[in-house]
Protein backbone atom coordinates (compact mmCIF):
# COMPACT_ATOMS: atom_id res chain seq x y z
CA UNK A 1 0.00 0.00 0.00
CA UNK A 2 1.55 3.66 -0.68
CA UNK A 3 1.34 5.91 2.28
CA UNK A 4 -0.64 8.29 0.78
CA UNK A 5 -3.36 6.31 0.38
CA UNK A 6 -5.01 4.97 3.16
CA UNK A 7 -7.56 2.84 1.88
CA UNK A 8 -7.79 -1.16 1.30
CA UNK A 9 -6.42 -2.63 -1.53
CA UNK A 10 -9.46 -4.29 -3.15
CA UNK A 11 -7.64 -6.13 -5.61
CA UNK A 12 -6.02 -8.27 -2.89
CA UNK A 13 -6.69 -12.20 -3.21
CA UNK A 14 -7.62 -11.92 0.25
CA UNK A 15 -10.11 -8.91 -0.25
CA UNK A 16 -11.56 -10.69 -3.45
CA UNK A 17 -12.33 -13.96 -1.03
CA UNK A 18 -14.02 -11.97 1.50
CA UNK A 19 -16.31 -9.87 -1.19
CA UNK A 20 -17.34 -13.63 -2.15
CA UNK A 21 -18.32 -15.05 0.02
CA UNK A 22 -20.89 -12.42 1.18
CA UNK A 23 -22.48 -12.25 -2.04
CA UNK A 24 -22.53 -16.00 -1.63
CA UNK A 25 -24.34 -15.46 1.73
CA UNK A 26 -26.68 -12.95 0.89
CA UNK A 27 -27.67 -15.46 -2.63
CA UNK A 28 -27.96 -17.59 0.17
CA UNK A 29 -30.27 -16.25 2.65
CA UNK A 30 -32.26 -14.84 0.11
CA UNK A 31 -32.92 -18.53 -1.20
CA UNK A 32 -33.54 -19.61 2.29
CA UNK A 33 -35.79 -16.91 2.86
CA UNK A 34 -37.76 -17.72 -0.57
CA UNK A 35 -37.83 -21.33 0.22
CA UNK A 36 -39.36 -21.10 4.04
CA UNK A 37 -42.29 -18.48 2.80
CA UNK A 38 -43.30 -20.67 0.06
CA UNK A 39 -43.47 -24.16 2.04
CA UNK A 40 -45.31 -21.73 5.28
CA UNK A 41 -47.48 -20.79 2.31
CA UNK A 42 -47.80 -24.23 1.09
CA UNK A 43 -48.61 -26.25 4.33
CA UNK A 44 -50.65 -23.67 5.62
CA UNK A 45 -53.17 -24.06 2.62
CA UNK A 46 -52.94 -27.90 2.38
CA UNK A 47 -53.04 -28.55 5.90
CA UNK A 48 -53.79 -31.99 6.48
CA UNK A 49 -55.17 -31.42 10.04
CA UNK A 50 -58.20 -30.55 11.09
CA UNK A 51 -58.56 -27.39 12.65
CA UNK A 52 -60.81 -28.73 15.66
CA UNK A 53 -59.94 -31.58 18.04
CA UNK A 54 -61.82 -34.59 17.43
CA UNK A 55 -62.81 -34.53 21.68
CA UNK A 56 -66.34 -33.59 22.33
CA UNK A 57 -67.04 -30.92 23.59
CA UNK A 58 -69.99 -28.93 26.04
CA UNK A 59 -72.76 -28.38 24.18
CA UNK A 60 -74.74 -25.86 25.76
CA UNK A 61 -78.85 -26.59 27.00
CA UNK A 62 -79.88 -24.33 24.62
CA UNK A 63 -78.56 -25.65 21.59
CA UNK A 64 -79.66 -29.31 22.32
CA UNK A 65 -83.31 -27.81 21.37
CA UNK A 66 -82.67 -30.37 17.71
CA UNK A 67 -82.42 -33.44 20.09
CA UNK A 68 -86.03 -32.32 22.10
CA UNK A 69 -88.77 -34.92 21.18
CA UNK A 70 -91.05 -33.22 19.28
CA UNK A 71 -94.93 -33.29 20.20
CA UNK A 72 -96.89 -32.27 17.39
CA UNK A 73 -96.39 -29.06 15.21
CA UNK A 74 -98.98 -26.72 15.70
CA UNK A 75 -100.83 -24.59 12.74
CA UNK A 76 -102.65 -21.44 13.09
CA UNK A 77 -104.61 -18.88 11.03
CA UNK A 78 -104.42 -15.50 11.57
CA UNK A 79 -107.67 -12.98 11.03
CA UNK A 80 -106.16 -12.23 7.57
CA UNK A 81 -106.05 -16.57 6.49
CA UNK A 82 -102.35 -16.44 6.70
CA UNK A 83 -101.31 -19.86 8.40
CA UNK A 84 -98.70 -20.20 10.60
CA UNK A 85 -97.03 -23.53 12.28
CA UNK A 86 -94.79 -23.81 15.68
CA UNK A 87 -93.26 -27.01 16.94
CA UNK A 88 -93.96 -27.66 20.32
CA UNK A 89 -91.67 -29.98 22.24
CA UNK A 90 -92.18 -32.66 24.96
CA UNK A 91 -90.62 -30.37 28.07
CA UNK A 92 -92.27 -26.78 26.56
CA UNK A 93 -94.86 -24.93 28.56
CA UNK A 94 -98.42 -24.52 26.84
CA UNK A 95 -98.35 -21.36 28.57
CA UNK A 96 -94.65 -20.22 27.43
CA UNK A 97 -96.01 -21.41 23.83
CA UNK A 98 -99.02 -19.13 24.06
CA UNK A 99 -97.09 -15.85 25.47
CA UNK A 100 -94.94 -15.66 22.55
CA UNK A 101 -97.16 -16.96 19.60
CA UNK A 102 -99.40 -14.27 21.49
CA UNK A 103 -96.91 -11.27 21.65
CA UNK A 104 -95.42 -11.98 18.12
CA UNK A 105 -99.26 -11.99 16.61
CA UNK A 106 -100.53 -9.19 18.69
CA UNK A 107 -103.32 -11.21 20.37
CA UNK A 108 -105.42 -10.34 23.45
CA UNK A 109 -105.14 -12.11 26.93
CA UNK A 110 -107.83 -13.63 26.26
CA UNK A 111 -106.73 -14.79 23.51
CA UNK A 112 -103.42 -16.17 24.93
CA UNK A 113 -105.76 -17.81 27.75
CA UNK A 114 -107.62 -19.62 25.26
CA UNK A 115 -104.66 -21.18 23.22
CA UNK A 116 -102.81 -21.83 26.07
CA UNK A 117 -105.74 -23.87 27.38
CA UNK A 118 -105.93 -25.32 23.94
CA UNK A 119 -102.31 -26.55 23.49
CA UNK A 120 -102.25 -27.55 27.19
CA UNK A 121 -105.02 -29.68 26.07
CA UNK A 122 -103.43 -31.55 22.77
CA UNK A 123 -99.85 -31.94 25.14
CA UNK A 124 -101.58 -33.90 27.67
CA UNK A 125 -103.58 -36.24 24.98
CA UNK A 126 -100.36 -37.13 22.89
CA UNK A 127 -98.83 -37.40 26.39
CA UNK A 128 -101.78 -39.91 27.28
CA UNK A 129 -100.92 -41.73 24.29
CA UNK A 130 -97.66 -42.09 24.88
CA UNK A 131 -97.69 -43.57 27.62
CA UNK A 132 -100.61 -45.81 27.01
CA UNK A 133 -98.57 -47.86 23.79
Amino acid sequence: MSEGSKRLDLSHGFMKCIIKNQVDRDNYDRDVKARLAKENHRTRRHDSRPKKPDAQTYIPPIRLRKEKEEMFTLKFEDKDNQVYSSVVYKNDKAEAISRRIGEERGLSEEYMEALSQRISEEMEKRLSCSDDG
